[in-house]
């Protein structure tokens, strides 16, 4: 184990419990909190959020994986280090563009909006729950605006939330093959 390493993992813990705090206030938002409580639970959130985002945005943080990388590109580290420490500047490269004060924000809307959906769901109304759906929306627009490297298209930030080795040139590629494939079949 890297000596550097050892001290970024720390701010990997740290964020895994903060992460756990958020999972469990979303839970509770969703089976029995009371609707009084929800203004509350949401400033938690952002609370939570600000430190969460801290940990990875931070001058400390930074020296840290910077020092970590030459550990990493010794290869001083294990592969279950290499791996978390991958995870690590990845959070670090997503959240040190968005301003600390606008993820408190939208942590603190997603907080709120969770309640929105229960009751929209439960009264079968997209209607309810589409206002802050849109903001939602906007924020994660906007921090794609933020995270983009030069050139890049917002959605192909969005995309490689999820789908890392994607962007829309490779899958308008394989939309292409599957239509060129099905349509003749349909």
């Amino acid at each position: 184990m890297g000596k550097y390493f050892d001290k970024l993992n720390e701010y990997q813990e740290k964020a895994a419990a903060l992460t756990a705090a958020m999972n469990l206030f979303d839970y509770d938002t969703q089976t029995n909190s009371l609707s009084k409580a929800d203004k509350y639970t949401s400033k938690a959130m952002g609370i939570l959020a600000d430190e969460y985002h801290g940990l990875f945005t931070g001058k400390k943080a930074a020296r840290l994986i910077k020092k970590c990388m030459r550990e990493y590109e010794n290869g001083g580290l294990t592969a279950v280090e290499c791996a978390i420490f991958k995870q690590n500047i990845k959070l670090h490269n997503e959240l040190s563009p968005i301003p600390a004060d606008e993820y408190r924000e939208f942590k603190e809307l997603t907080s709120k909006s969770v309640k929105i959906w229960v009751s929209a769901k439960k009264n079968k109304s997209f209607d309810e729950f589409a206002p802050i759906l849109e903001e939602i929306v906007g924020w994660k627009r906007k921090f794609a605006g933020y995270r983009k490297l030069k050139g890049q298209k917002e959605y192909d930030v969005l995309l490689g939330d999820y789908e890392p080795d994607f962007d829309m040139e490779k899958l308008d590629g394989i939309f292409e093959e599957i239509k060129r494939e099905v349509l003749p079949v349909v």
